[in-house]
């Protein structure tokens, strides 16, 4: 059914005044929250000690809240390698049996270096088998859970890792050019936090953890890239030191809302950042992951770009060696500049990666024809078959 225009555009209108509204609050409560930033840059330490005590996930200051870190020269030639992913899921409606596929663009691009080749292609897999499909606890078989959804989401995330993994093994080691393999979005993807240590979290983490160790042995350090960030591990820090109780808050004077209501941690410490500059390492602490993580338990900083603050994820084996984080800062910087405000060599594994409407098409008409072939029928529910045919 088309949009009813007359009605939205008095929607949109009344929602302007919304948004403008709520841009002044928010001035308003920045306001107030430096003052609370000022009280706590120095005491980074009480802060830490505090993140060990809070229940739900938060940033752990490594140095004080105000840290400012320029980017090092961009080294003469390096490799930069890249994984994004793409998935179809299973279709419950279209009766031409039960698949899923994932596409996972891998590049990896050599500067300075003439003599080696630009890679850059898909990988596409296609899950049908009843391995494929299903999620079967070991320890209880009659325990199992459709592969779909957010286990897919999990799945592709493991398989672009997995992908960066095998670049990085090919690579000349550490008498050759440095190497910096980045992922878009988070090393903290989540699978069913409210079922702790439960067995879909051990099938994919376990697999995760196994990748960014061959990165580790690799000598590839391995960041995540966050465009516009909206983390909130040091909001919920800060949300421990206040209480969270507006009424008797010294910030929130009184008023019935928190002041970090809405905001971000690129609000609270990206405004100071000077284009290419890096905030401070914090650690992030949570019951999620760090059972699993062990030594590549996550670590982030913000990086401004001058036109946003990205947030930046690396392993702890890459935040504890300092040339391994210059390192990666300056590729980044490099990347972003070669790239318009965005890694280049990220942009090029997202446009591998993208499964278009026409390759969807053409894939379900491949398995159309091979079901054909044998003889079976396809058979669509009944809300795809009311679908396709237009009554009264």
């Amino acid at each position: 059914m088309p949009l009813d225009l007359l009605e939205l555009s008095t929607q949109v209108r009344q929602m302007g005044d919304v948004l403008a509204e709520r841009r002044a609050d928010e001035r308003k409560r920045l306001r107030l929250l430096d003052d609370l930033l000022a009280e706590w840059r120095d005491r980074w330490l009480e802060l830490a000690e505090l993140a060990e005590t809070v229940q739900e996930r938060v940033a752990v200051p490594t140095g004080p809240l105000d840290e400012r870190v320029p980017p090092s020269p961009r080294p003469p030639s390096y490799t930069a390698m890249a994984s994004d992913g793409a998935e179809i899921d299973p279709d419950r409606h279209g009766g031409s049996g039960d698949f899923y596929l994932i596409n996972i663009g891998r590049v990896r691009i050599p500067y300075g270096q003439p003599e080696r080749e630009v890679e850059m292609r898909s990988v596409s897999s296609l899950g049908y088998t009843d391995d494929d499909l299903y999620i079967v606890d070991p320890r209880d078989p009659r325990r199992q859970v459709p592969m779909r959804d957010r286990h897919l989401d999990a799945l592709r995330t493991v398989a672009e890792v997995r992908a960066l993994a095998d670049l990085a093994e090919g690579e000349q080691g550490p008498n050759g050019p440095p190497s910096v393999a980045l992922v878009d979005g988070t090393l903290l993807f989540s699978v069913l936090e409210e079922r702790p240590r439960d067995f879909l979290r051990t099938r994919f983490y376990t697999d995760f953890v196994f990748q960014l160790e061959r990165l580790r042995r690799a000598r590839v350090p391995v960041a995540a890239y966050a465009s516009r960030s909206r983390g909130i591990d040091l909001v919920h820090l800060f949300r421990a030191v206040c209480g969270s109780t507006p009424l008797v808050c010294q910030v929130c004077q009184g008023a019935h809302t928190c002041a970090l209501r809405g905001l971000n941690d690129a609000h609270l410490i990206g405004r100071g950042l000077e284009r290419w500059e890096r905030s401070g390492l914090f650690r992030v602490r949570s019951n999620v992951h760090d059972p699993y993580y062990g030594i590549h338990r996550a670590y982030f900083f913000l990086l401004s770009t001058g036109d946003e603050t990205a947030r930046v994820e690396v392993p702890e084996w890459v935040a504890r060696d300092a040339s391994l984080l210059r390192l990666v800062h300056a590729v980044l910087v490099d990347q972003c500049l070669k790239g318009f405000g965005y890694p280049a060599v990220l942009a090029r594994a997202d446009d591998r990666a993208v499964i278009s409407l026409a390759d969807r098409e053409v894939l379900e008409a491949m398995v159309q024809q091979e079901m054909a072939r044998r003889g079976l029928s396809a058979r669509p529910s009944a809300k795809l078959a009311r679908k396709q045919v237009r009554t009264v």
